[in-house]
C-alpha cells in the first residue's frame, strides 16, 4: 500500500523576476501595459512588494479554497489535494472513488473513517 506523504514542492516560476528598486522606478506606463512577468521588487535581498498584471490578480482573487480528498483507485489509497471545482473531474480521469473528504488532511481522513471507508490496519 503507498503511504501518503506529504512533501511540499516549492513552485518556481520563471515568470518571477527579481529587481531592485530603480528598476521600478524605470518603468512607465507602456512598459506596465507590456508586462509579461511577475516582479518581485527588493531592496538589497529583502522583497518589499510584488507587481503583477492586473488580470492575474483578478484571476488569483477568483482562485477557490484547496480541498483534500482521499481517492482508492484500485487497492490503494491517496490523498489529493486540488481545488473544490476539480476533485470531481480529477477523480473520473483517475478512475478512483473518493472515500472521505474536508477542507484539511484530519477531516478528509475524519470523513473515510467515520464512513468506514479507511483501510485497517
Amino acid at each position: 500500500m503507498a503511504k501518503a506523504n506529504h512533501v511540499e514542492i516549492p513552485y518556481l516560476d520563471p515568470n518571477v523576476q527579481h529587481v531592485g528598486i530603480s528598476r521600478l522606478r524605470a518603468l512607465n506606463v507602456t512598459q506596465l501595459r507590456e508586462l509579461d512577468k511577475t516582479l518581485v521588487i527588493q531592496d538589497v535581498d529583502e522583497p518589499l512588494a510584488v507587481l503583477l498584471k492586473y488580470e492575474h490578480f483578478l484571476a488569483m482573487q477568483d482562485r477557490k479554497p484547496i480541498h483534500y480528498a482521499i481517492l482508492r483507485i484500485g487497492g490503494e489509497v491517496d490523498f489529493l489535494v486540488c481545488p473544490s471545482r476539480d476533485v470531481a473531474f480529477v477523480t473520473s480521469e483517475l478512475q478512483g472513488r473518493v472515500i472521505g473528504e474536508g477542507a484539511s488532511r484530519k477531516e478528509a481522513e475524519a470523513d473515510a473513517r467515520k464512513a468506514g471507508s479507511w483501510p485497517k490496519k
